[in-house]
């Protein structure tokens, strides 16, 4: 069997990822050995999309800014069974539900002047763990959150609170 690579590229109309077409193989297979039998097999393989850094940090200060974390649908949609599990068993309330408060700080009443993502960034260049840094009815809050990309779609795999604001003000 002999296989000569060829690359195709395309740009995706998905507007959170480029997608890239790759992998086309030509295969030329012989039948018995006789060359005026041969059929040409083509198989189109398709890669995942690249996800760029930018666009993760789009991701996580839109899902902060527009409150997506506190819709069960975008969460299905984007966390990992792994954090779905953590939602749900760090719940504490009677009954079924999702520990959505993980994304914020403490505050619960407070003022919300200049709420939202101050800064995002990734804690070290081969790293799935990103940084936000956020204001939380007006409290200062860092959240680590850990980002993968799986099947070309970002996917919520963990979060932890590392600088909650309300809760140093209250010694807790």
């Amino acid at each position: 069997m002999n296989r000569k690579p060829i690359t195709l590229a395309a740009m995706a109309i998905a507007s959170m990822a480029m997608i890239t077409l790759s992998s086309c193989n030509g295969n030329t297979q012989s039948n018995n050995g006789n060359d005026a039998d041969s059929t040409e097999v083509v198989n189109v393989n398709v890669e995942a999309p690249a996800v760029s850094d930018d666009e993760i940090k789009d991701f996580i200060t839109t899902m902060y800014n527009d409150y997506l974390y506190g819709e069960e649908d975008f969460l299905r949609e984007y966390c990992t069974d792994k954090m779905m599990k953590k939602l749900a068993d760090e719940y504490e309330y009677d009954g079924e539900g999702l520990a959505i408060w993980l994304f914020r700080t403490t505050a619960q009443d407070g003022t919300p002047d200049n709420d939202g993502v101050k800064s995002v960034y990734r804690e070290d260049d081969n790293n799935d763990w990103w940084r936000y840094e956020f204001i939380d009815e007006g409290y200062k809050g860092i959240n680590r959150i850990k980002i993968l990309i799986v099947d070309g779609k970002i996917q919520i795999d963990d979060i932890e609170r590392v600088y909650d604001e309300p809760s140093e003000l209250i010694g807790g």
